[in-house]
């Protein structure tokens, strides 16, 4: 995706599916210009997924988050994840935005940044809570637009009240 835009260039698609009934859980897709590249840096980055390829034979990967089960409290930690299976294809997911970056930053060089900022995410998570307005916590959409804010980007799209939690981004120090 390449039009330009006030903030710069439209790079991600941000897609989304509902959660329990509850609220909607959103994910970020990005399609690399050099899928070997990007897969070698997943790997030096010590993630074994790979990028995935869609029906019209495009390369992708997908940021998102959710608990990690194995931390601390009910729901443990939020953890950051690539190629999170539920947010890998289309359906049941929607497109409900965009992704922008400044028009200097490159389409892998973005990618780059985003792994690299999962992997130090990773390392010291937050905590994982479902409903972050409420409490001191975070969710799935705090994670995945602070992550993309960390990397530069900016999210386009009327998402912020279906999404709970994107109000509430996950700090941009915790990357």
């Amino acid at each position: 995706m390449s039009d330009e835009l006030p903030t710069g260039k439209e790079i991600g698609e941000i897609y989304g599916h509902g959660v329990w009934g509850i609220g909607k859980h959103g994910s970020a897709r990005f399609y690399p210009d050099d899928p070997a590249a990007i897969n070698s840096y997943l790997k030096e980055n010590g993630f074994a997924q790979t990028l995935q390829v869609d029906q019209a034979g495009r390369h992708y990967i997908v940021f998102s988050g959710g608990p990690d089960l194995n931390g601390p409290g009910i729901l443990g930690n939020l953890r950051g994840d690539i190629n999170r299976g539920t947010d890998l294809h289309s359906a049941p997911n929607d497109l409900v935005g965009s992704v922008s970056v400044p028009s200097r930053i490159g389409n892998d060089t973005f990618i780059r940044q985003l792994i690299s900022n999962t992997r130090t995410y990773n390392a010291n998570p937050v905590n994982y809570d479902l409903l972050p307005g409420i409490s001191r916590g975070y969710n799935s959409n705090s994670y995945f637009r602070g992550l993309i804010n960390s990397a530069g980007g900016t999210v386009q799209g009327d998402i912020n009240w279906r999404y709970q939690g994107f109000s509430k981004p996950v700090p941009s120090n915790r990357f």
